[in-house]
């Protein structure tokens, strides 16, 4: 992991956008704050909810009455 004081990296943001796509970079502040500067593996799409989100696969599924069984359930325990 490359280290930046923070004025370098204010200097050089192109190049350390450019490092940080391959790995993160450090940046210490003044006071000897440090930060990490990397890039998101999965790019912002607009398009996509944030609610998007993948489902799990259970062994068995489940049905309705499963589902009612436990909201009585934790109906009766308030």
């Amino acid at each position: 992991m490359e280290m930046l004081t923070l004025q370098n990296f204010q200097n050089t943001l192109p190049q350390v956008i450019q490092v940080a796509k391959h790995h993160p970079v450090e940046i210490r502040d003044n006071d000897g704050t440090i930060f990490v500067f990397e890039m998101k593996k999965k790019p912002l799409n607009s398009t996509l909810s944030p609610f998007d989100i993948e489902g799990i696969h259970l062994q068995s599924p489940i049905e309705v009455d499963d589902v009612i069984n436990a909201v009585k359930e934790v109906r009766a325990r308030v």
